[in-house]
């Protein structure tokens, strides 16, 4: 897992995020590099949750994305 955190000035931070080779959901080749700016102490709080529940960042997040489609009645491919 890694996490590369560009400044920016303001109080959003600029993170690119890799996935990580232990999530189950999808082959690596099947996934694409998504960025987008989260305010920093998002970020913190969620590398906190990866850390304690020993999951990477890009699969917390795949997770959140697939909660925020069911919540808005989308289907998301899986």
């Amino acid at each position: 897992m890694s996490a590369c955190l560009h400044s920016y000035p303001g109080p959003v931070k600029c993170v690119l995020l890799s996935f990580s080779r232990k999530c189950k959901r999808a082959p690596m080749g099947k996934k694409k590099v998504f960025s987008t700016r989260v305010d920093e102490a998002r970020i913190k709080d969620l590398k906190h949750l990866a850390v304690d529940e020993d999951r990477s960042l890009g699969d917390l997040l795949e997770e959140a994305v697939q909660d925020l489609l069911k919540k808005y009645g989308k289907k998301g491919k899986k």
